[in-house]
Formats: C-alpha cells, sequence, structure tokens
C-alpha cells in the first residue's frame, strides 16, 4: 500500500476478493453453525455451494480466526484504499468485475504473470521438468498444485498421489519439500516437484479419496465433456494474450488508474 494516495495489489482472483469482501461486511448469507450448509449468493457469482467457500469463513472451522483477520484487513481496506489493482483480467472474469465495480474501486490489470522477471536461470530449477514436457504430447500432462496456503495431511497426501498414479495421464505435481509421499510412490512414478485442482475449497480439511481424484482427472482429461474444457481453456489463454496487447484491457486500465493519479494529485 503506497503512502498518500493509498492503493492496493490483490494478486488472487477477482472471484476471491468479491467473496471476502461481502463477507467482510455481511453482504451476503455465509454458512454458520446452525446453518452449516447453506449455499451463497454473490453478485456476479453463480450460486456457491456450502464447500465452495473457503474453509476459514465458516464460522465453525478451525481457521475462522484467519476468516476474522481477513475481515478486519477488508474493512481497512475499503476505508483507505482509493484504487485496488486486481491481477486478472476482464475477459476472464467479466461479470464479477462488473458487479464489484459497483462497491469497490478495482481496476484489473492482469494477467501480471505474462511478465517475466527476472533472467533466464531462474528457470534452472525445473530444466529436468521442461524437458520431459517437450516428450509429452501437447495437453497431456496434469498439472497439480494446491499452493502454498494449503496443509494436506498425510492421509490426504496419499490418497491424492495414487489418485494420480491411478488416473493414467502423466503429471506434474508442486509439492513442498516438507511433503513426505508415500512409500514406494516415486518408485511407480516419475516424480518431478513442480501441480489439476482437485476438492473444492482452499483449506478443505475434508479428505478425498483417491477414487475421487481419479474421477477428477478422468473427467477433465477423458470425459464426455473433456474437449469442451479443453476449447474453454484454449480460449482463455487467447483472451490472457490479447488483454496485454496494445489497447487491450491491461493498457486501458493501467492508463485509468494513471488518470487517477494525476486527477488526484491537482486536487
Amino acid at each position: 500500500m503506497s503512502d498518500g494516495l493509498r492503493m492496493t495489489l490483490w494478486v488472487q482472483s477477482c472471484v476471491v476478493y468479491s467473496t471476502y469482501y461481502h463477507y467482510s461486511h455481511q453482504l451476503a448469507t455465509f454458512p454458520t453453525v446452525d446453518w452449516p450448509n447453506i449455499s451463497v449468493d454473490i453478485p456476479g457469482l453463480p450460486t456457491l455451494r456450502y464447500d465452495e467457500i473457503v474453509s476459514f469463513l465458516h464460522s465453525f472451522s478451525p481457521y475462522a480466526d484467519l476468516g476474522e483477520a481477513t475481515s478486519e484487513q477488508f474493512k481497512k481496506l475499503s476505508k483507505s484504499a482509493f484504487c485496488v489493482l486486481v491481477d486478472s483480467f476482464e475477459e476472464l472474469e467479466y461479470e464479477v468485475i462488473e458487479s464489484l465495480s459497483n462497491v469497490s474501486p478495482i481496476k484489473p490489470i492482469g494477467p501480471l504473470v505474462k511478465f517475466p522477471c527476472g533472467d533466464e536461470d531462474s528457470l534452472s530449477a525445473t530444466d529436468d521438468s521442461l524437458k520431459w514436457l517437450d516428450t509429452q504430447p501437447i495437453g497431456s500432462v496434469v498439472y497439480v498444485s494446491f499452493g502454498s496456503i494449503v496443509v494436506l495431511e498425510e492421509k490426504q497426501i496419499e490418497e491424492i498421489a495414487w489418485g494420480l498414479l491411478n488416473s493414467g495421464p502423466p503429471f506434474l505435481w508442486a509439492i513442498k519439500p516438507s511433503i513426505v509421499l508415500p512409500m514406494g510412490f516415486i518408485k511407480e512414478a516419475e516424480v518431478y516437484g513442480v501441480g489439476v485442482r482437485l476438492g473444492r475449497g482452499e483449506l478443505n480439511t475434508e479428505l478425498l479419496s483417491r477414487d475421487d481424484v481419479e474421477r477428477s482427472i478422468f473427467e477433465v482429461t477423458r470425459g464426455p465433456k473433456s474437449n469442451e474444457m479443453k476449447k474453454n481453456a484454449m480460449k482463455l489463454k487467447k483472451a490472457a494474450e490479447e488483454a496485454i496487447t496494445d489497447g487491450g484491457s491491461f493498457q486501458r486500465n493501467l492508463q485509468a488508474f494513471v488518470e487517477d493519479i494525476r486527477r488526484l494529485g491537482l486536487k
């Protein structure tokens, strides 16, 4: 957050931002101890099932303190920031951005991931993985990652590992150095530590079975709707590339942000 004219860079999606915002300002009804399985309606989003909501926004969650801390931060943000720059782009989250812009001063300036940082040597740690990827058919590898927040229990790791292996397609699984894989797993799989997101909720502690994992991967790789999913993914890839071209949404929104600073600075 800068001094004077205060702004914030939000690096998660607009969907996540909107969820936190509506929770913090009590603009939507979220699961409670008395009503743990209710659905949540947020403008610009499809109705969310209770298990599609991050678990620390559940009042009965062991992580509820994190939800309260998030709520306090969002209340402060609403009072202080004249702009929230979001790492997203209009073509990806148009409806939620349109709805959210009515209650919060957001400007999507993504996808920032398209801008390289560091030198070419920064990829040296994954050279083996990249070489292996080059030997696989295009669009055939399943990428698995649970991010840096999720803490997986040993039994969850075991079920995910064997579910991945049993599913059939080659995969890359991003894992923390502290994770211990099941005995015998590495011998039966080529594991490269570099993550298809499985299950619902960022901190969902419900156990995924290996059958759930296998079924989910089948659905997105070989299921009846797999071709449609792949086509949609390619459309979004193209939209992301167009967003950072001259005249794209990134350039337009960044320019609007600069103009806002100039305008406010003249007052």
